[in-house]
């Protein structure tokens, strides 16, 4: 009876915890510009919850990462409230607080010590490094696959002691709810094997045929997510890969240890190589570290091998993640995420080696561990400030890494949508002298320009952005195409600005974006028998594009094909009723269709 009120108030305590230091920020604050306006606030196929869409989000990438299940959160979220940010950061916070509970029932499980178990999970839920996750919207993927990970190793665990078929089946479900979360927790068979080991049994044929399931829903979702990362795992190379890995693992294990400097931008500023001290003392430090789980497998210390050992399993997929759209990243908070556990884990390993040794050491542990907690409670309230805005997020990467070219543009970003256009062109122009290639920023220096009408000032960034494009440009890349396009068409140099559009299509010619463009173009200036061919060719390359096919209905219709243009509204509105005014649209052509 005793035992249980304790747990109740323990379980009270790792609910109410975060909720006192998070809450604050989930009312206050709003989305930021990067990830959250790809993921929501722009993304068509989360903005409605029709079947087609539900469909849509289970049969496609983000663009590069296969995250079905997380993107139907969304979905539900956008229907409940819309735009409103505070629903998907309370989401964020609840599954973060699921997490702490299954972490704190899989440790009680592991030590039998209700107390550290009780500390694991407060840990967990309190660490600065996880204010990323919880309190950035677009992070839904991590937290929402951890609480499916956390969930099935609980299920897993509950499953052999004693034995229950029903729960062992569901721990598979959970699992798969993970993957369709996010693919990185694709090592998990290889977790509950460690599991197995640390419980002493013996890993053999027995074991393995008991994680077939398992094993073949990663195989299954490796393929998948293999399509998607394809570009970015080959454009590096597998030494500057394991180079950065190295530097990766060691920096996670010194910021769980020691959270400094946080910031939602690791950039990769300087060149990779052996020769670097940044490089090469990661690297003696890691075999170092695999050197010390092998003497703990041996010993065989169980609980701090298998602490180590999932620490080192699940922090592997995210090496596939140090190149992003044309940057180089060493790190990032929120994939310590999952990670993390296995450092909790074999805190509580030696703070229960401790007190076996000394039994007069608990109340000191304890002591030692509530400081520790109420430390890291306040340094996450000071961190969740950070994401306020996207003002605030950026001023907070330049801070800590002052020669950030991604962070300088996009505190310029910020500067506009805050209406300071003069304080915005000095952050432009620094982000390209970081980066000589940095079309974004000099593209966006020259918006600014336009926006205050010095067109000679906006044309010479444009020319000097087209110039930086590479020769494997992105979708962002032609931007300056475009914009001068338009620039020169409103000087009246309608086809020296066409050329730039056409030049576009030349660049990117399995990308639909260029041809809606120049169709676009082409439509405004009542060339339509023109712009139908480019539409249709948008459409053929990205058949979700509604723009496309709102436009093409109305040219088919303007030229009497009425029967196109219904399909084409239809199409519009199945996928977004709301869109423009292809409800009114559609029901007027049927009406002409009935006469």
């Amino acid at each position: 009876m005793i035992r249980g009120r304790l747990t109740h108030w323990l379980l009270v305590l790792l609910v109410a915890a975060p909720l006192v230091v998070y809450l604050p920020s989930v009312v206050r604050d709003s989305f930021v510009s990067i990830d959250d306006s790809l993921l929501i606030t722009k993304n068509a196929a989360v903005q409605s919850l029709s079947p087609r869409n539900v469909a849509h989000v289970f049969t496609s990438y983000d663009p590069e990462l296969y995250i079905p299940l997380t993107l139907f959160t969304y979905q539900i979220e956008w229907a409940i409230a819309g735009a409103q940010p505070v629903l998907f950061h309370l989401t964020n916070l609840l599954l973060h607080i699921g997490s702490g509970l299954f972490l704190f029932f899989l440790l009680r499980k592991i030590f039998d010590r209700e107390w550290i178990a009780f500390f694991g999970a407060l840990l967990f839920v309190l660490h600065p490094v996880h204010t990323e996750a919880v309190a950035w919207a677009a992070a839904r993927k991590d937290v929402l696959s951890a609480f499916f990970f956390l969930w099935t190793l609980l299920l897993y665990e509950s499953a052999k002691h004693p034995r229950n078929g029903q729960m062992a089946r569901w721990a598979v479900v959970t699992f798969l709810a993970a993957l369709l979360s996010k693919v990185t927790v694709v090592l998990l068979p290889l977790v509950l094997l460690m599991l197995d080991w640390r419980r002493g049994e013996r890993i053999g044929m027995k074991n393995l045929r008991e994680k077939i399931p398992y094993f073949a829903l990663s195989a299954v979702f490796m393929v998948i997510a293999l399509f998607g990362k394809a570009q970015g795992i080959g454009s590096l190379g597998l030494w500057k890969t394991m180079l950065l890995s190295a530097k990766a693992v060691i920096f996670y294990i010194q910021q769980l240890f020691w959270p400094v400097h946080l910031s939602v931008i690791y950039a990769q500023q300087t060149p990779v190589g052996l020769g670097y001290a940044e490089f090469w003392v990661p690297v003696l430090a890691l075999i170092i570290l695999i050197a010390g789980v092998g003497a703990a497998v041996l010993r065989p210390y169980r609980n701090i091998a298998f602490g180590l050992s999932f620490f080192l399993v699940t922090v592997i997929p995210n090496f596939a993640n140090f190149w992003k759209n044309r940057f180089l990243f060493f790190a990032s908070d929120r994939y310590a995420y999952i990670p993390s556990v296995g450092l909790i884990i074999l805190l509580c390993a030696a703070v229960v080696w401790i007190n076996r040794k000394n039994i007069q050491m608990k109340l000191p542990s304890i002591a030692v561990l509530s400081i520790l907690s109420a430390l890291f409670a306040l340094f996450t309230f000071q961190q969740t400030r950070v994401w306020q805005t996207d003002l605030v997020l950026y001023q907070n990467v330049l801070r800590w890494y002052p020669d950030s070219a991604l962070a300088a543009n996009n505190l310029g970003d910020a500067l506009v949508k805050s209406r300071k256009l003069d304080e915005s062109i000095p952050w432009f122009a620094k982000a390209a002298e970081f980066d000589r290639n940095y079309v974004q920023a000099m593209t966006n220096a020259g918006n600014v320009e336009r926006e205050r009408g010095r067109f000679d000032a906006a044309q010479a960034w444009y020319e000097k952005a087209i110039a930086a494009i590479g020769d494997d440009p992105r979708i962002e890349d032609v931007a300056p195409h475009y914009l001068l396009g338009e620039l020169l068409i409103n000087m009246g140099k309608l086809e020296e600005g066409l050329a730039h559009f056409r030049t576009a299509v030349e660049l990117l010619p399995d990308v639909s974006e260029p041809y809606y463009n120049l169709a676009g173009q082409l439509q405004a200036l009542h060339r339509g028998d023109e712009a139908i061919p480019l539409f249709e060719k948008a459409i053929s390359l990205y058949p979700n594009d509604i723009a496309s096919r709102y436009h093409l209905a109305g040219l088919y219709a303007e030229r009497g094909r009425l029967a196109e243009a219904k399909n084409q509204l239809e199409y519009v509105v199945s996928v977004d009723p709301g869109y423009e005014k292809a409800s009114e649209h559609l029901m007027n052509i049927r009406k002409l269709l009935l006469k």
